[in-house]
């Protein structure tokens, strides 16, 4: 694994200053927003829990604050590629809803679009996301680097059509691709054992 955040150790709140959001390996470039997730029974207050339901969990990211100002987090630190090769990064992405929750209106048409960078490795992709739709299936985005380098990692929230919803960002992840020549030995494989079995029943 080449970098890897599920925000579990984010405190549920709103983010409105730059800079690290404690407890996580990102920073809050611009605007605001909302780091959502259960209390602990004790001084942490639950905050909009039920945004991190399946597939995310825990704690997770509205990408837009209580103050209508849509928010860019990019990692702290760059990530590091020290070799060639095909990478994928994945994510999972949820449209902001309320739904059956005592105490608020029904909300379930909000959308949002995020645009993901990495550097010059992946430059502009976006995706709008609608609360009717949940859940998701994890964004995958298949990358290459052509020789070692380092890049940051940013969620730009473009807009949606309630001021006060973002997309609902969780689990990030960056790994290595599988290896083509592996796929095809282990379909390879796969196809052989198939084969035996085939022949065995044949006898």
């Amino acid at each position: 694994m080449i970098f890897s955040e599920n925000f579990e150790g984010g405190t549920p709140g709103y983010v409105g200053t730059t800079g690290v959001i404690a407890g996580t390996q990102f920073s809050l470039v611009n605007g605001t927003i909302d780091v959502n997730g259960p209390g602990n029974g004790g001084t942490v207050s639950a905050y909009y829990p039920w945004l991190c339901a399946a597939p995310a969990s825990g704690a997770c990211i509205d990408t837009t604050g209580g103050s209508n100002q849509r928010g860019t987090i990019g990692t702290t630190a760059p990530i590091v590629f020290s070799a060639p090769g095909e990478y994928i990064l994945t994510f999972d992405l949820e449209g902001w809803y309320e739904s059956g929750v005592p105490g608020y209106a029904d909300v379930t048409d909000a959308w949002a679009t995020v645009q993901v960078d990495l550097g010059n490795l992946i430059v502009g992709n976006q995706f709008t996301v609608y609360g009717a739709d949940n859940p998701y299936s994890p964004v995958e985005i298949v990358f290459q680097v052509a020789a070692p380098a380092s890049a940051t990692l940013t969620f730009t929230d473009l807009g949606g059509n309630y001021g006060f919803a973002g997309a609902i960002l969780d689990n990030v992840e960056i790994d290595s691709a599988p290896e083509p020549v592996t796929a095809l030995l282990f379909g390879f494989g796969a196809l052989t054992l198939l084969a035996k079995k085939h022949a065995t029943r044949a006898r």
